[in-house]
């Protein structure tokens, strides 16, 4: 009888994260990948974490994409929680020239305002306070590019490890706090 359950689960999870991935764009990804090899010449700026625009979710910023499911009243919303969340969204640099994604693409940063902080950095909204920095993710098609990937995926790490440490020395003040990401945040985060 467990079994069953089980597998049933595992179908249900399985739908939900194709589901996802489509959602996000994951689909035709012959258009929009890098033709020339990883060149160090040509990587974006990199972010500088005292700048409050250099964070997707901040509780210091106006705008603001984590909400609560529609019709639903929190009532710890309100109030200033007293920990922390640090998360690293995920990929959703899909097309583009180069093999770092540029913080300073408006169009970009607001696919991943309304996907990966609105659909997933929300679940914390209310009991923590969300630290999402803007990084100069990796191309999804890093992953199967290695060669170039290795080298992109460094210069992504970077961001989060200057990001985390912004965090734990400008705004942390011994608070408690969680890391949470998703497929290249959670690889990030580990």
């Amino acid at each position: 009888m467990i079994r069953k359950h089980l597998k049933y689960l595992t179908l249900i999870a399985l739908f939900f994260i194709l589901q996802g991935c489509k959602f996000l764009g994951y689909k035709n990804l012959k258009n929009g990948v890098p033709s020339n090899d990883f060149d160090i010449n040509l990587i974006p700026p990199a972010p500088n974490y005292s700048n409050i625009s250099s964070w997707i979710e901040h509780p210091n910023k106006e705008k603001k994409y984590a909400r609560l499911p529609k019709n639903y009243i929190d009532s710890l919303d309100k109030s200033k929680p007293k920990i922390d969340v640090f998360f690293v969204h995920p990929t959703v640099y899909l097309k583009g020239k180069n093999w770092n994604a540029n913080i300073y693409d408006q169009k970009l940063n607001k696919k991943i305002g309304n996907s990966a902080i609105k659909h997933q950095a929300s679940i914390f909204l209310g009991i923590a306070n969300i630290f999402a920095p803007h990084y100069r993710q990796m191309h999804i098609h890093s992953y199967s590019d290695l060669q170039n990937g290795y080298k992109a995926y460094d210069i992504a790490y970077s961001d989060v490890k200057n990001a985390f440490f912004h965090y734990w020395k400008n705004f942390n003040k011994s608070k408690k706090f969680i890391i949470a990401g998703h497929s290249q945040g959670t690889n990030h985060c580990e």
